[in-house]
């Protein structure tokens, strides 16, 4: 049984579908914020006394669902900003000089932009579920096999 509505597999659809402008772009935002937030947690992991490994896994979430954002997963859109809130968080609590400000400022800028892109008009197509009992393919759900 899939997770997805749209009854593909859960880590992509293998025949998948060139998305827009928009949703590319806001998939680079998310992994780019998470690269801010990587960095940033390594330097303060490195230079002070902090163990901040816990926060890994929320970096890999981040990684997956701005993939899975880029796929046309619905419900990559909130949960990949609320991941790229919670990695900006402690270098927010944890900057201390004006570098570390900018990229915390970096960091949301990019959360900010990437949640517009997601939600915007144009995109909404890429993002709707499909009917129950159908896939996008048009074949019916639990059929592993291509329509020809």
């Amino acid at each position: 049984m899939a997770i997805d509505p749209a009854n593909v597999p859960i880590l992509g659809n293998p025949n998948p579908e060139v998305p827009p402008a928009a949703a590319r772009a806001s998939c680079s935002l998310l992994l780019l914020a998470t690269v801010g937030s990587a960095a940033q947690l390594a330097f303060y992991g490195a230079t002070a006394d902090h163990d901040l490994s816990a926060f890994l896994i929320p970096l890999g979430l981040a990684i997956w669902f701005a993939l899975s954002t880029r796929a046309g997963r619905s419900w990559a859109r909130p949960a990949g900003l609320a991941t790229g809130i919670v990695n900006a968080l402690p270098g927010a609590t944890l900057c201390t000089g004006a570098t570390g400000l900018a990229v915390v400022l970096l960091v949301l800028l990019a959360l900010v932009c990437a949640g517009r892109l997601m939600f915007r008009t144009e995109v909404r197509a890429h993002f709707e579920t499909h009917e129950p009992g159908t896939r996008p393919s048009g074949s019916p759900r639990g059929s592993r096999t291509p329509i020809r």
